[in-house]
């Protein structure tokens, strides 16, 4: 449940949010991130729905892949 609870911070992180330690994406990348969607397959395509169902308005993304 740790790792599925966490998902919500990694795609605000990937959308421009810093981490607690002020690093941003964008002082890893060379180039700004458009979009950020999820690509879920076998249990991970699980795993991603259900994290959408659970926290999909912390955690707005642009697309999803099954």
């Amino acid at each position: 449940m740790g790792s599925l609870a966490a998902l919500p911070d990694v795609v605000r992180f990937l959308q421009g949010a810093p981490t607690t330690g002020g690093c941003a994406v964008t002082d890893l990348l060379p180039y700004p991130i458009l979009q950020v969607g999820l690509i879920g397959l076998s249990d991970g395509g699980n795993t991603a729905v259900v994290a959408l169902g659970l926290f999909g308005e912390a955690m707005p993304v642009d697309w999803y892949v099954g």
